[in-house]
């Protein structure tokens, strides 16, 4: 293609040209095991453990790889120099997208959503990489992508902030958008990076109290 001449695609890693991932590097990605993320013991699908239910409203969470190395740099790329291309081959060479596609399968999820990013913030960026991740996946797996949530406050990033002050930086931050009808509904609910887990959880509860029923992270 004539934009692959005019622009050749370079590996992240390496530098290596034809891809943007290319397959030593995507060798060196370690796989991430399905954990509960409550207790981090192995889980199927990543689906919280029943006795570990009460210690969070998630109802499992997959995960695709460890936040360092090539995954690190590949998504400051997508955040920074929007490149869906990049999106693409990092959802396919994570492997997170066969995880996903089970799951959906399996869970019967119905919907995806994205964590949402204030107004102010994602207008200056140009758009929400976690929403660009829904996207994909109602192309590539016709599940239905939907924005429920929006942020009311700017708050600070959650990866400067120490463990026990996460939840307090994000309450009451979510609100459900109005006329939105999600009862009894399994969500599939999005977002690039998770440490704690507390912005997905935070989340989640507004989901719920609006009737959702399952919630995967």
């Amino acid at each position: 293609m004539l934009l692959d001449i005019l622009f050749p695609k370079l590996c992240i890693g390496c530098k290596k040209y034809g891809e943007y991932i290319c397959t030593d590097c995507q060798n060196k990605i370690t796989r991430h095991k399905q954990i509960c993320i409550v207790c981090k013991r192995i889980s199927l699908q990543g689906k919280t453990h029943d006795y570990c239910q009460n210690y969070t409203p998630l109802d499992g969470v997959i995960i695709a790889t460890e936040y360092k190395a090539l995954v690190k740099n590949t998504l400051h790329k997508i955040k920074y120099n929007l490149s869906y291309d990049i999106l693409s081959e990092l959802m396919n060479k994570t492997l997170i997208s066969e995880k996903i596609k089970s799951c959906i399968q399996t869970e019967e999820l119905q919907i995806c959503t994205e964590i949402p990013m204030h107004a102010f913030k994602e207008n200056k960026r140009g758009f929400n990489q976690a929403k660009l991740i829904c996207e994909w996946l109602q192309k590539n797996y016709s599940l239905p992508h939907q924005t429920l949530l929006t942020k009311k406050v700017q708050t600070t990033p959650q990866m400067q902030l120490k463990r026990q002050d996460r939840i307090f930086n994000l309450k009451d931050a979510f609100q459900i958008l109005p006329t939105t009808d999600i009862k009894g509904k399994n969500i599939l609910l999005c977002d690039d990076v998770t440490t704690t887990a507390t912005t997905l959880e935070e989340a989640t509860k507004i989901l719920k109290l609006s009737g959702a029923s399952k919630i995967y992270g």
